[in-house]
């Protein structure tokens, strides 16, 4: 998403995000664990970035094994050298989940996939077939959880960052376009950094185009019913307020693994 990972640490602002998301990913490893009969978790985060919220849950949950996933390099080897304390049971893999091995070849008792990490992969292929392989490297019982833009109330226009400092003699912000087009059912994404060194009068700026899948929330449900998914619960937020199909900006979803298809 962004070329530079020093913009990507910084733009966001982290202890705000953690204190938004941790929660409830926190209730459903607990959740889990108690189902479990208190047996150490496997769990996997899909489009880990810098690994910020695998090293909390670490330390948090200090016998269990957790893993990261991302097809960044970059992004991997600054989760590696953050987690250097956790390292016997966190682990992160550069990868891609839809042609790796990694996902078929392991078993997780929890996934998931926060920041349209899963809108940014399944561009790339069938929806279905995504879901179908994060199925698959579930455990009976085991819980999916992910956050994606609402595309039934899909994102139009631009959305700009607040102006960063990101060393003595730069500073950058960042927007990113929006652009349904219902015609292909997609949404086109731009993803703008503006950077300016100390002098001068002009940014200069990189863009990173993608292009997004629409799916109406409809069918999502259906597919992962589908594919062996029951208790789907749909959000839109990380309070668990019910989603608004044509107000809600995010859509966030728990479900339950239940049988192999």
């Amino acid at each position: 998403m962004y070329q530079n990972i020093e913009i990507y640490l910084k733009i966001i602002d982290w202890d705000k995000r953690l204190r938004r998301e941790m929660p409830v990913l926190k209730e459903i490893i607990n959740s889990i664990h108690h189902k479990n009969n208190k047996k150490p978790l496997r769990i996997l985060d899909i489009g880990c970035g810098p690994g910020i919220h695998l090293l909390e849950l670490a330390k948090k949950y200090p016998d269990y094994n957790f893993y990261g996933i991302d097809r960044d390099l970059n992004m991997i080897e600054y989760a590696i050298s953050e987690s250097k304390a956790e390292a016997r049971h966190l682990k992160y893999i550069s990868g891609d989940v839809l042609s790796d091995s990694f996902l078929i070849n392991n078993k997780f008792d929890f996934i998931f996939s926060l920041g349209n990490s899963l809108s940014l992969i399944w561009g790339e292929s069938s929806i279905e077939n995504l879901l179908g392989r994060i199925s698959e490297s579930l455990n009976k019982d085991g819980m999916l959880f992910f956050q994606i833009l609402n595309s039934d109330n899909p994102r139009k226009g631009y959305k700009k960052s607040n102006i960063i400092q990101i060393s003595d003699d730069q500073e950058v912000f960042t927007m990113k376009r929006f652009e349904p087009d219902f015609s292909q059912n997609i949404l086109k994404v731009e993803f703008i950094s503006f950077i300016k060194k100390k002098g001068d009068e002009n940014y200069e700026h990189q863009v990173k185009s993608s292009v997004w899948k629409l799916i109406s929330m409809k069918d999502l449900e259906k597919i992962l019913k589908k594919i062996g998914f029951s208790d789907i619960r749909f959000w839109e937020n990380y309070l668990k307020a019910p989603l608004k199909l044509k107000t809600s900006d995010s859509l966030i979803c728990k479900a339950k693994k239940i049988k192999k298809v």
